[in-house]
């Protein structure tokens, strides 16, 4: 009896091993095997023809025919996945179902957009030119110079790029450089060629939009070769007046500043190099070795925790008979280096009338600009970190009636220095300029 007891055993687990295996066998028969799967797809009670059906994470796919109908084959645990151009595209779990309709919903918002060409307003779904629609909810989101660095990013095939200095305008290019002269595009507002530089207050525009192929020079002539923006600022509409206030604060810094060495570590460096050099050090280095009387950090003078404000406020409003729009803003950047800054101020008055069929309206705007920065062309950030550290930026030792009397830390022959004092250029050659535009 003993010897008989692993005998049963050893087949009780061959029996079920052979179980285990047909019920494993059973289930992957049934979640595995491929089925074919017939439906329809319309949209509003009619067919939609063309849909790609495609069985999720696979390549298998097919069409929907003239009537909307299909067939694919898939298991019972696939999940089909139906797209079309102009309808949202829609995921549907098989669940072993062999018959599949599907209702597809029209994605209408973007392709019922208003499109300004020029001569008239279209539909997106009714236009054959490349064309942007920007959506000004973004572009206000941006804090920026000007209308031109709002767009940074919104729209495929346009690129911006600013120099990031307070009040400079920025370079627009629409579908690359088309001309080694003039890659700008044309400028429309409100009908009117002009220039979307810094003196237009972006929080006044109510729609961007932006022609990109050559169909833009059918309307505009050979000056649209670099492509078109079109700009639309906001009127008034009817109802009571609305008053709109907005204000915007932003902090600009530099993000990071170079380690560099203090004045004793300086002081060494440069007795190292002479050294090295078979040369005699000079008598303002040799003074300060062993006690070092100015150690400056020169990043620390002209780098500095710059700011932005944003302010707006406007009110609006109209009748069946006309609408009004009056707004004023002031811009301010204070730029994260000492001597740039720049400041705006505008006034927009936007008004129509209608009587009949005829519309009689005026839109006006009037700004100020005063901007400031250094000449010369120095750059500062070369110059902060590379000054050395053993030279003040002005000091009265440095006074000299004739050539220095402001006393600016330019170096002398007794302590060398091969870079320029950016705060002395900025304060022997300040540029101060200002810009009044009405229209």
């Amino acid at each position: 009896m003993k010897s008989k007891l692993p005998q049963k055993k050893f087949l009780f687990l061959k029996v079920s091993k052979l179980v285990f295996f047909l019920t494993v066998l059973f289930f992957s028969q049934i979640c595995f095997a491929q089925q074919s799967i017939t439906g329809n797809v319309s949209a509003n009670d009619s067919a939609l023809t063309g849909v790609t059906v495609q069985v999720k994470g696979s390549t298998t796919a097919t069409q929907t025919d003239r009537s909307g109908n299909f067939t694919i084959t898939a298991n019972g645990n696939s999940t089909l996945i139906f797209s079309s151009v102009g309808y949202a595209t829609k995921d549907v779990a098989v669940n072993n179902r062999s018959v599949i309709d599907v209702k597809l919903e029209a994605v209408a918002k973007e392709m019922n957009a208003v499109v300004v060409i020029g001569y008239q307003t279209v539909l997106k779904k009714d236009l054959t030119g490349a064309t942007s629609v920007i959506n000004t909810e973004n572009s206000s989101k941006v804090i920026g110079n000007s209308v031109v660095e709002q767009l940074q990013g919104l729209t495929p095939g346009v690129t911006v790029r600013t120099g990031g200095a307070p009040g400079e305008n920025a370079a627009i290019e629409i579908r690359g450089v088309a001309s080694f002269t003039d890659a700008n595009p044309l400028y429309v507002i409100d009908g009117m060629i002009a220039d979307a530089n810094s003196t237009i207050n972006s929080d006044d525009i109510a729609s961007i939009q932006i022609l990109k192929d050559a169909s833009a020079a059918a309307i505009y002539g050979s000056r649209a070769a670099n492509g078109v923006v079109i700009i639309t600022t906001k009127k008034g509409k009817s109802g009571p007046a609305v008053v709109h206030f907005s204000a915007k604060y932003g902090i600009q810094q530099i993000p990071k500043k170079w380690d560099v060495m203090d004045a004793a570590q300086y002081l060494q460096t440069v007795k190292t190099q002479f050294a090295n050099s078979n040369a005699q050090l000079p008598a303002g280095i040799a003074a300060q070795l062993d006690n070092p009387t100015i150690n400056n950090n020169w990043q620390d003078d002209i780098y500095r925790t710059g700011n932005t404000q944003d302010y707006n406020i406007g009110i609006s409003g109209g009748s069946e008979n006309g609408n009004y729009l009056i707004s004023g803003s002031y811009f301010k950047n204070l730029g994260d280096l000492v001597a740039n800054d720049f400041e705006r101020g505008s006034l927009r008055i936007n008004t129509e009338a209608k009587k009949g069929r005829l519309t009689v309206g005026e839109n006006m705007v009037l700004s100020n600009s005063d901007g400031n920065n250094p000449g010369g062309g120095i750059n500062a950030f070369y110059e902060a970190p590379l000054s050395p550290p053993v030279i003040a930026v002005q000091d009265k030792s440095y006074v000299d009636p004739i050539t220095n009397p402001a006393g600016w830390g330019f170096g002398t022959n007794d302590i060398p220095v091969y870079t320029n004092n950016y705060l002395a250029v900025a304060a022997l050659d300040h540029i101060h300029y200002n810009y009044a535009n009405s229209r």
